[in-house]
């Protein structure tokens, strides 16, 4: 090895006796070497904590992180994510086949969560993996991963339509319009179909967004364009959505969410609809001091910028909080679409990807005026699932958003 060269021609050049040297060969030092990784093992937030850390090394440098003596305080609330890996630990941890074991039934054995603070766009929690020290996945962060939002980036696929536009004659769009959910064939030959098979006919916006119907959605962005309505789904959050290889070229199956975003993103796409139109950047860290006690950064409440009209994220604040509206998928009062039981208001947007007709991804969406919640649900390999109930987040969505609602923003 390297180590027993080095020794050597320590030995020759006298700067070691052959006893030392042969004493240092051996050392059994490669069984005390650990991957960077393990010193993550026993912290708080590990997925969180790493993002931070790449993060503070993009904007500080590496070498200022590297050698320590920071002192960094972050946007991270831990009794909210205490009761995230909580919610996460009574998912995953259960035996059999029934709905009640929702991992098996589905066919999922990974998921990811984001909290943020709707008014500051802080990340309060963060879950990357069902299990940070889970064997094989746990410490990738799928959080940070490209995932298909699927359904849940409808919402800002009728933002755009609800929004001004230059041709007066598109100005006619709001949640009563009726946009027929029937067979259709789109440019370039593309004729989809709904999560059921079947069509609608002649439904309004806000049955269509409620029941999560593909072909309205399609059609929305058809009226607005691809281009500007990929525009605004960026500029509310989802930064890099439509960007990644392929997926610049997804055209309009980007209405049902055909290419994939980050979630960190997506939540605070979803945030900037909770602020009633404003984006803000997301943010991890409040401060940071370097070994001499001396501040050498501090978050500041900047950046904020107006990207969808108030009105318009009114009124798909109305639409995603109608239980009633979505009662056909749901019933009502569905756990997590409805937030202990009605005791939290919420607007809530589900939402599948698929691959080969079966699903693959399974997503929900919360917000209020005070916190914006996603979870993701699937495969790290990408494989499809069993049974792609986009329900299925439910209990996770109650337990956070209640608890972080009712006992940590209430007081």
């Amino acid at each position: 090895t390297r180590q027993h060269k080095v020794l050597d021609s320590m030995v020759e050049q006298g700067f070691v006796s052959k006893a030392d040297a042969d004493a240092a060969k051996a050392e059994p030092i490669l069984d005390t070497i650990l991957p960077q990784t393990s010193q993550f093992t026993d912290m708080k937030a590990p997925h969180f904590v790493q993002m931070v850390r790449s993060q503070l090394e993009a904007e500080l440098g590496k070498a200022t992180v590297g050698k320590g003596g920071l002192i960094v305080t972050t946007t991270l609330d831990l009794n909210i994510q205490n009761k995230l890996e909580e919610s996460f630990k009574d998912m995953f941890d259960c035996e059999g086949y029934s709905y009640a074991c929702k991992p098996n039934y589905a066919g999922f054995t990974n998921g990811a969560a984001t909290v943020e603070d709707t008014q500051t766009g802080q990340i309060v929690a963060m879950m990357g993996s069902r299990n940070y020290n889970y064997a094989d996945f746990g410490q990738d962060n799928a959080a940070m991963a490209y995932i298909q939002p699927g359904s849940t980036i409808k919402p800002l696929v009728y933002a755009k339509l609800f929004s001004e536009n230059e041709d007066a004659n598109k100005n006619i769009y709001g949640s009563g319009t009726i946009l027929p959910d029937v067979k259709t064939t789109f440019d370039g030959n593309y004729t989809p179909n709904n999560a059921d098979k079947s069509f609608k006919g002649n439904i309004s916006i806000r049955q269509s967004l409620a029941l999560s119907r593909n072909i309205p959605a399609i059609k929305a962005e058809a009226v607005s364009g691809v281009k500007p309505t990929l525009d605004m789904i960026r500029a509310a959050g989802d930064v890099n959505y439509c960007t990644q290889g392929a997926d610049a070229q997804v055209g309009l199956a980007s209405a049902i969410g055909g290419c994939g975003t980050r979630q960190v993103d997506h939540v605070n796409a979803f945030s900037t609809l909770a602020r009633g139109g404003t984006y803000k950047p997301y943010s991890t860290v409040l401060e940071v001091k370097n070994s001499e006690n001396r501040v050498i950064k501090q978050w500041k409440d900047t950046g904020a910028k107006k990207v969808i009209d108030p009105q318009v994220a009114y009124i798909l604040a109305d639409i995603l909080s109608d239980d009633n509206a979505r009662a056909g998928l749901y019933g009502r009062n569905f756990p997590g679409l409805v937030v202990d039981g009605g005791k939290v208001k919420t607007a809530s947007k589900t939402g599948t990807s698929d691959v080969n007709g079966k699903s693959k991804d399974i997503w929900m969406m919360s917000y209020s005026p005070a916190l914006t919640m996603g979870v993701w649900l699937g495969n790290p390999d990408t494989s499809p699932l069993k049974n792609g109930n986009s329900s299925i987040p439910g209990p996770i969505i109650n337990k956070v958003m209640a608890y972080a609602h009712e006992e940590v923003y209430a007081k």
